[in-house]
Order: structure tokens, then sequence, then C-alpha cells
């Protein structure tokens, strides 16, 4: 049986806000996502701890904020 989020309690596992979480549902970016009549559901498995080999779910914002994210790293 799957584990089903709301975009607001996968927001704050995920540390977005519930609108980004609901953004990344409409344009697919989190597997396994559905809707159910006008309710986003997540898939727990979504949003398990990611691999330094799995790309982030967002993109850094510039060039400049992916430097400076590999220089803290």
């Amino acid at each position: 049986m799957t584990d089903w989020l709301t975009p607001d309690d996968a927001a704050e596992e995920l540390q977005l806000s519930p609108y980004t979480v609901r953004l990344l549902c409409r344009t697919k970016k989190l597997p396994g996502a559905q809707k159910f009549g006008q309710q986003w559901r997540i898939p727990r498995t979504a949003i398990e701890p990611r691999t330094p080999a799995t790309p982030p779910l967002i993109a850094p914002r510039n060039r400049r904020s992916a430097a400076q994210q590999k220089r803290t790293a």
C-alpha cells in the first residue's frame, strides 16, 4: 500500500513551499504524483532522501548560485 502525502506535507519534508510542490506535480517532476479530484497526492517514495547522484528537483536559479553551491559543498 502506498503512503500518500498532501502537497503541504511534502513541502514540509522537502523544505519547499506548497505552491512549489504543486508546480512540481503539474510539471511531472515528482514521480508518481497523482491528482484525486482537485487534490494532489504524492507518494512518499517520490520524496525519499535523494542521493548525490540524483539530480535536484529544482535547478539553481542562475550560474552563479550553482558555482556557489559547488564551493560550499
